[in-house]
């Protein structure tokens, strides 16, 4: 036999002793045979970038009570008392966002922006305005022995017997915004990220209105004499209403957003943010069903505080 030969047989034995041995200690113990894998894995965790986020903020606006001429208020004799409330201290939304890059998100959210109510009134003259003129007043009949025994109402010109009668016209509003934001994270490795943003939306105005309310306060021996079909007892103060509306107007909005972050934890952050809303007043979808909403604030600054969750 060659010295190749040779070879071969040797190569071949040892090849079948090998495979002897793999199907003897069976397969899991051959593996350890062959060796340990050389390659290393590296466990990666990848985030979705989408966020959920809540704000609770403060409004800055200021009371206003004033005296003001009847040129501002048509209809309203002078003096006319202005008074108007706005219930705006506090504001608050709920929003989602995504972060795009390390320094750029985007968020959706939705806003409560203010609530308020104005009212106007002033003291008029009664005559021709109802319930106050042409009113009844109480006439009780005496006999020989002084004891009532008829009572009648006799019809009286209410311009000369009531003096407390008053005119009043109210509105109240409620104010949400829906807004897209975007906003751009300056990192500075210390924990707190300064940023910057800017959004746009649509904010949704519903309120009521009301005009030529009048009140007749009389005193016990006169009764008010309504034409809207109402029966007030003698002493007893009526408002006959005037005309009421109700409404819904649209309005384009924009915002400018300034603030700090601070890292709580891997995916909570706290947010403090400047934010300054115009609202235009052109309505859009329709406008405002024919009631004017000109008391209504148009510009809203607000400080406000919120947490940003991190979805993973």
């Amino acid at each position: 036999m060659t010295k190749f030969g040779k070879k071969f047989l040797t190569t071949t034995a040892a090849l079948a002793l090998v495979a002897q041995t793999a199907l003897a200690v069976g397969p899991a113990h051959a593996v350890d045979l062959l060796g340990e894998p050389t390659e290393e894995y590296t466990e990666v965790e990848f985030g979705t970038g989408w966020y959920i986020r809540g704000d609770i903020g403060i409004n800055f606006y200021q009371d206003v009570a004033t005296v003001e001429s009847a040129a501002t208020v048509p209809g309203f004799p002078s003096p006319v008392i202005v008074e108007t409330e706005r219930d705006d201290f506090l504001n608050f939304g709920v929003g989602v966002g995504y972060r795009v890059s390390p320094n750029f998100r985007v968020d959706a959210n939705i806003q409560n922006f203010s609530q308020g109510s104005g009212e106007v009134r002033s003291t008029v003259s009664p005559a021709g305005l109802a319930p106050c003129d042409s009113g009844f007043v109480r006439v009780t009949n005496f006999d020989i022995n002084g004891n009532p025994i008829i009572t009648v109402e006799q019809r009286f010109d209410g311009s000369t017997d009531i003096t407390n009668c008053q005119a009043s016209a109210s509105t109240s509003y409620d104010v949400w915004g829906g807004m897209l934001n975007a906003y751009y994270d300056i990192d500075t490795g210390l924990g707190i990220t300064p940023f910057v943003g800017g959004g746009v939306g649509v904010l949704r105005n519903s309120f009521t209105a009301s005009f030529g309310d009048v009140t007749c306060s009389p005193q016990a021996e006169f009764r008010c004499n309504p034409t809207d079909g109402g029966v007030p007892d003698f002493g007893e103060e009526y408002t006959q209403q005037g005309p009421r509306n109700n409404g819904v107007a649209y309005h384009a909005a924009a915002s400018v957003l300034a603030g700090l972050s601070f890292q709580i934890s891997k995916d909570l952050s706290f947010d403090a943010t400047y934010a300054y809303t115009h609202m235009f007043e052109d309505p859009l979808f329709g406008g405002s069903n024919g009631v004017q909403d000109s008391g209504v604030p148009t510009d809203y600054h607000a400080f406000k505080l919120g947490l940003r969750w991190e979805i993973f």
